[in-house]
Order: structure tokens, then C-alpha cells, then sequence
């Protein structure tokens, strides 16, 4: 904490001088802890979502930080690879940012095994990621010594990339990390960097492929990306149908069957669930045993009659009078809040890795009109931190979504289909605000009153487990 020049220039000084590699390791870790400091407090500079990486809130550079830059620049020209491993950890916790750094780690990473995860790291925070790093990023999944977090930051990485190669790597990795014991929470990384993969419907063709393949969990995680595909409400209408054609021709199949759904079960996939249904009396007594356990697992409803009408056809004060009076179906209710993708944004476990507005609780704060309302026309009251940003970047990119991530230098911006997108500050050229929700009007359009009444009551049921 002592931002002061004097510490900086005892420090280097005695940097300069013949010590110990333990001595030379604190020295070098004390200047990256003094590289920021804390910004000024300007009233809204944190916003409702801040940062809590640290070491600081609003990290920002100071009047040393150029003789600091310097300083880890020439360390790192001297270090060896081991020492070097220590240092590239050091910065990237103080969430530092040399070019050459990052260069020289991917390409010593070739050399030495232990550059790898700090070279993987350090890319996870570059908002460029270097044509050698991309290489390194397709060795991670035939590694043989890889740690949950590494496999966490490659999938992280990975899911920025649009390639066939970069495709099939994620997918590796997260079938990688699923045979870990315990890591619940790289676990949960991985799976929502694969499900909301900006390039996903893009790599039909590779997963369809991957679905086939000899590694049954590599198998499983393609079907789950095929999964996604058919589900999502994303996605280009020929590659969504692609999915649901290998899909429907898999189905042919007892063990692609089983394959299928034990995918649908590992991320709650609700695609299949009228398939799954009618498995439960399948011929084949092992697809049966299964459809049956995931009927009870995934609370899947026998097929009832609906008879209520469609949202879309009717005016919302009527859709919103008649939810609210209508008892539902807690188990639908779950199910349709997977069904229409309302898992893109939202989350109601805490143990899941957040996304935009927690919904576990939210029936404490809104009773069920409010509910209904916020559901049926999301732009008439907007969720505090959840403002809809319009950001055009000097290429002429327009995005639209609510920021999940702002520091000195960049912003992580969220879309409504949950896709992120990091941005540097100095590449936008105009940044403005909107009173219109990121979360579309109409999504329940298709959905019956009932359904929606259903929705209501599973949501009222969360905020009662917490």
C-alpha cells in the first residue's frame, strides 16, 4: 500500500543488486503489487457490478508505473524459465499487461511445461490473443498432466476463437474437465464457455462429426453442443436445422439414444424431453432404464393438454390477469424456463456461475404481477446493472447488452442470447445507453398462459429454498 516513489526506486534499486532468488522473487512480486493503484472514487466509477478480482477496484497507473513497466520488462528478459513462471503469476494477479511479456511466455511455454499455465492465464486476460498462442491453446487437450483450472482458462480462451480446430479443442476440454474430481467451479466455467460459444451453431458440422467419436465423453459434450444448437433461439435457421437433422438421425439408434440423453441430463437440456417420454416403453430395455431415470431426474411431465391460449394472441394485460389467477405446474414451470432459453441470462442457483439478473431470489422483491409484468414487458422497469449499453467500436461493430465487467482499459459487454464480448476502451468510438431491455419482448409468444403461470410458480418456489 505504500504508493510512494522513494518505495518504488528502493526497490528497484535493490533489485539491481546480486541477491537471493527468494529475495528476488518478493522484490519483483512487491513492484507488480505497486504497478496501479486504487482509482479515485467518483461517485459511480464501480458501478453496481464491480470488479472483485483485485487487487484493486478500479486499478489505474500512477506516476511510477512506466519505471515499474521497465523494470519487469528487463526481469523478464533475465529470468529463467522457472523464474519467469513466478513472474508471469505474479502479473497476471495484478492483472498486468506487457506485450512482449505474453509473446515471450507462449513461445518459452513450447520449451518448458511449467510456462504453460501462466502463458494460458495470461492469455485469458489479453484481449488479443497471439497466432502462437492459438497453437499452444489445440496442444491443451492431448496434454497429459492438465490441471482443472487450466482447463478452465484454455476453454475460456478457445471459446473466443471461430475455427474447426479451436471447436473440437473446446470441446475436448470440457470433457476433460468433467473427469475431475470435485472442481465444481471450473466445471461450471467450462460448460457455460461451450454452451454459450459465440461460433457454436458456426461448428454444426464439427460436433456432428466429434458425436461420433471413439472417447464416449468427447462423444457426449458433441451432443450436448448439438444439443444447444437445436434448443437455442440463436443461430442461423440452416445450421439450427442441421442440428436437429443429426440429432433426429442419431435418434435412430439405442446407443446414440442413451448418448443423447445423457447428455440432455448433464446441462438440463430440455430438446428431447417428449422423446425421452415416449423411451421410457422403448424396446431396448437399457434405452428404457435410462429415459425412465431421466424422466424423474429432469422432471420430465407426461404430455397433458393444454388447452389455454398463446401468449402472442392475446393483449399482455389479459395474458398477465389470467397467469397470475392460474395455478401452474411447478415441474413445467422448470421446464420452460429452460425451454425458452431464459438459462442464456439468468441463473437461480448460486453455485451457478452468475450471468445478468439472479433469479433465485427475485420472487422476495416481486410478487407474482410484478413478475409476469418484468416478464411479459421487460422494458417498463429495468433491472438496476442491467442497463442496455449500445457500444460502436472505430471498426464500425455495434453491440447491445449490459456490462458485466468494466475496468480502466476494457469492458465485457453481454448480449441477449448470453454471448460476451471484451472490448478496449480506446477502440470505441461512441458509447450511449438505451431505455429498452436487452431481454427481447415476445419471448413467450409460443407459450400458453398456463406454461406461463407454470413459470411463475417455479420461480416463487426458488426464492422459498433460499
Amino acid at each position: 500500500m505504500m504508493h510512494e516513489p522513494a518505495v518504488v526506486e528502493g526497490l528497484v534499486a535493490r533489485l539491481a543488486t546480486p541477491v537471493k532468488p527468494e529475495l528476488r522473487s518478493g522484490l519483483l512480486s512487491s513492484l507488480c503489487r505497486l504497478y496501479f493503484h486504487e482509482g479515485e472514487w467518483n461517485g459511480d466509477s464501480w458501478g453496481t457490478r464491480p470488479d472483485t478480482r483485485g487487487p484493486y477496484y478500479q486499478p489505474e497507473a500512477w506516476s511510477e508505473t512506466d519505471k515499474i513497466a521497465e523494470t519487469l520488462r528487463l526481469a523478464i528478459a533475465e529470468s529463467t524459465p522457472e523464474q519467469l513462471a513466478a513472474l508471469a503469476e505474479s502479473m497476471q494477479r495484478n492483472r498486468i499487461q506487457l506485450n512482449d511479456t505474453l509473446e515471450k511466455l507462449v513461445q518459452l511455454a513450447f520449451e518448458n511445461e511449467q510456462i504453460v499455465a501462466p502463458a494460458i492465464a495470461s492469455m485469458v486476460q489479453s484481449p488479443e490473443i497471439p497466432s502462437r498462442g492459438i497453437d499452444l491453446l489445440l496442444t491443451i487437450p492431448k496434454r497429459t498432466d492438465v490441471t482443472a483450472k487450466l482447463l478452465a482458462d484454455a476453454t475460456a480462451c478457445l471459446s473466443r476463437l471461430n475455427s474447426p480446430a479451436a471447436a473440437a479443442a473446446l470441446v475436448a476440454c470440457v470433457s476433460r474437465i468433467h473427469r475431475i474430481q470435485d472442481a465444481h467451479y471450473e466445471k461450471s466455467q467450462a460448460s457455460g464457455y461451450l454452451l454459450n460459444y459465440a461460433h457454436l451453431d458456426a461448428n454444426v458440422s464439427v460436433f456432428t462429426e466429434l458425436a461420433h467419436s471413439d472417447d464416449a465423453d468427447t462423444a457426449t459434450w458433441a451432443d450436448v453442443a448439438l444439443l444447444t444448437i437445436a434448443n437455442g433461439k440463436s443461430g442461423s435457421p440452416e445450421n439450427v436445422a442441421l442440428a436437429r437433422k443429426a440429432i433426429e438421425q442419431f435418434w435412430q439408434f439405442p446407443d446414440r439414444k442413451i448418448q443423447l440423453m445423457q447428455g440432455a441430463a448433464l446441462v438440463n437440456n430440455r430438446y428431447l424431453e417428449a422423446n425421452i417420454w415416449l423411451a421410457t416403453t422403448d424396446n431396448d430395455s437399457s434405452v428404457a432404464a435410462i429415459a425412465k431415470a431421466l424422466v424423474e431426474q429432469l422432471k420430465i411431465s407426461a404430455p397433458a393438454a393444454d388447452d389455454s391460449p398463446k401468449i402472442g394472441s392475446l393483449a399482455v394485460a389479459d395474458v398477465i390477469r389470467s397467469a397470475i389467477a392460474m395455478k401452474g405446474n411447478l415441474e413445467l414451470g422448470e421446464q420452460i424456463f429452460t425451454r425458452a432459453n431464459c438459462i442464456a441470462c439468468h441463473t437461480v442457483r448460486q453455485d451457478e456461475v452468475q450471468k445478468g439478473p439472479f433469479l433465485g431470489n427475485v420472487a422476495k422483491t416481486y410478487k407474482r404481477l410484478d413478475l409476469a409484468i418484468a416478464i411479459l414487458e421487460p422494458s417498463k422497469t429495468i433491472a438496476q446493472g442491467f442497463v442496455t449499453n449500445v457500444i460502436l467500436t472505430d471498426d464500425g461493430t455495434v453491440l447491445n447488452g449490459f456490462i458485466t465487467n468494466e475496468i480502466s482499459d476494457r469492458i465485457t459487454i453481454r448480449d441477449q442470447q448470453g454471448k460476451e464480448y471484451t472490448v478496449m476502451k480506446d477502440s470505441i468510438e461512441e458509447r450511449k445507453t438505451s431505455t429498452t431491455s436487452i431481454m427481447p419482448a415476445g419471448v413467450l409468444n409460443d407459450y400458453s398462459t398456463y406454461q406461463l403461470a407454470s413459470l411463475l410458480d417455479f420461480l416463487e418456489s426458488m426464492a422459498s429454498q433460499l
